[in-house]
């Protein structure tokens, strides 16, 4: 991702609750904290637990099915808090 200070930041008071509703929306925070002036790319992916998929061409969206999914919070390209 072109960010070579990885230990640079440090992730604390990460708050994702145990269940969400179907339908409903997930929310959660954390706190990034910076160790020394550097660049930081954070983002995050939520991806179900236990499951296989086909990848096609073209496919742009998946339906979203009742069941165990997983929060990865990502800090600089690395899996940071899941």
């Amino acid at each position: 991702m072109g960010i070579a200070d990885l230990d640079a930041v440090e992730i604390s008071e990460v708050v994702i609750p145990e269940e969400v509703a179907f339908g409903g929306a997930l929310e959660f925070s954390f706190t990034l904290v910076a160790l020394r002036e550097t660049d930081v790319i954070a983002d995050y992916a939520v991806r179900p637990l236990a499951e296989t998929y086909a990848l096609r061409e073209g496919m742009t969206t998946r339906t979203v099915r009742s069941g165990s999914y997983q929060l990865d919070i990502h800090v600089n390209g690395r899996v940071s808090a899941s």
